[in-house]
């Protein structure tokens, strides 16, 4: 639904007012990691309009509803897929923000 939505969007190259402004904060990860380093901290832009209109499997960003979630509900998946061959990709973006131009950014 949503990347329908989206890529209609693209395809005209138009979006909705809120859409072209977010509320851009940073968070830090905390778990041990050095203040002063910028992997640290993970970029955020939250669209308001968004937040109601997310699948009822969507488990970032929303309370209760983390990684182990997403992990878990993918482990059921797979025990109870019928198929005998079962294929996951993962992408690491650890250290995607490293070269961002942090001045720019706040």
């Amino acid at each position: 639904m949503m990347v329908d939505l989206y890529n209609d969007c693209f395809d005209s190259g138009m979006f909705s007012r809120p859409w072209k402004r977010g509320l851009f904060k940073v968070s830090y990860k905390e778990n041990g990691k050095e203040s002063s380093l910028v992997k640290s901290y993970r970029p955020l832009t939250m669209f308001p309009e968004v937040t109601e209109v997310l699948h009822i499997r969507q488990c970032g960003f929303r309370q209760g509803k983390g990684k182990e979630v997403a992990v878990l509900d993918l482990v059921d998946h797979i025990k109870s897929s019928t198929e005998p061959y079962v294929m996951a990709v993962s992408l690491d973006i650890s250290g995607a923000f490293d070269s961002a131009w942090w001045t720019y950014i706040l």
